[in-house]
């Protein structure tokens, strides 16, 4: 498929559920309700590589080449007392965010991985 030069242009040509909009020189993301057949007030949970991501103008902006696959919950997502107007979930090709610049407050901690079960082995007893 065409590689957009911006995330902007990517979402709005091959993503209908999502649609990209302007208030106020601010960009907005809309997503569709597909339950309910209408468009959302709010922007929506948008997650890169597991991160939340706050800033749509930096996200929009971005240069989508890393950027492997994009999920899109068309719903609306309860997450504990959180409601969320719609998930947007996109991965990168190495889980290092695809180069999109996180911002200057943000704390990344790399976490051990999941230790495989050890399995015991006691001695036979009679």
């Amino acid at each position: 498929y065409t590689r957009f030069e911006t995330f902007e242009i990517t979402l709005r040509e091959y993503v209908p559920e999502v649609m990209v909009r302007r208030q106020n020189k601010k960009a907005l993301l809309k997503v569709l309700n597909k339950p309910l057949g209408t468009v959302f007030n709010e922007n929506p949970l948008v997650l890169l590589d597991g991160m939340p991501v706050f800033d749509i103008d930096a996200l929009i902006e971005f240069d989508p080449v890393k950027i492997e696959s994009m999920e899109i919950m068309a719903r609306e997502f309860l997450f504990n007392h959180e409601k969320f107007d719609g998930v947007i979930n996109i991965h990168s090709f190495k889980n290092d965010f695809g180069g999109f610049e996180l911002p200057p407050n943000a704390i990344y901690l790399n976490y051990p991985l999941i230790q495989q079960p050890t399995t015991l082995v006691s001695p036979h007893v009679n």
